[in-house]
């Protein structure tokens, strides 16, 4: 980075690309310091006003560190996880803005890892800002847009808000049989989710009855 405050661009370029190849030979292309690499080189890209090359070896290193994100959930080292996609969403934040699809997308990762640790509260807000950034951008009935719906739906599921998680399944449903071809392979799964909320709802509603005394 001395070199970039000098103004020798090129010669930092030169620098750093070959602390990336030495790191990704060492350490592998998906570790941290590696990334880092890719960042700096991004950096140093822009400082030059090559500014597609440089988007592209942000968003290399973003979409490496969301695929980290993505591996470590599955491998249950969520605290690993969610260092990922945060440092994934602050990339992209800085990279795009906030209300790219690139950052909403982010935003979903991390939404679905808090609701993985029964965050349901965080879960739910980002989702919320997943769904209301989608609309923005794509429009209500888009692809993307019914997908964060049912992510939604599932959530309210969870947190036991059964009417609202039908609102939102019934509308990703509806969504999805205007989609040519969409119905097939989404609408099955969500008509079943429906039925098991109303015999969920019809259990809790049972329920209630057996323990109200009634009139005294």
């Amino acid at each position: 980075m001395h070199l970039v405050a000098k103004g020798k661009h090129v010669e930092a370029e030169e620098m750093q690309r070959r602390t990336l190849a030495l790191r990704e030979e060492a350490l592998g292309k998906e570790h941290p310091d590696t990334l880092e690499s890719m960042a700096c080189i991004g950096q140093t890209l822009s400082a030059q006003k090559r500014y597609m090359e440089a988007e592209e070896m942000f968003q290399r290193a973003l979409l490496i560190a969301n695929h980290l994100g993505h591996l470590h959930r599955n491998q249950g080292k969520l605290v690993k996880a969610e260092k990922m996609h945060q440092r994934a969403l602050d990339g992209y934040k800085r990279l795009v803005g906030s209300e790219h699809i690139w950052t909403l997308d982010t935003v979903e990762n991390l939404a679905l890892l808090y609701q993985s640790q029964s965050k349901l509260v965080e879960a739910e807000g980002m989702l919320q800002q997943v769904l209301g950034g989608y609309e923005k951008l794509v429009g209500r009935e888009h692809r993307y847009t019914l997908h964060a719906v049912e992510k939604l739906g599932h959530l309210h599921r969870n947190q036991g808000k059964l009417v609202e998680a039908e609102q939102m399944f019934q509308r990703a449903l509806d969504g999805y049989k205007e989609l040519q071809g969409y119905e097939h392979i989404s609408g099955p799964g969500i008509s079943n989710n429906l039925r098991r909320l109303k015999a969920c709802q019809v259990q809790r509603w049972i329920r209630g009855r057996r323990t109200d005394p009634g009139p005294g």
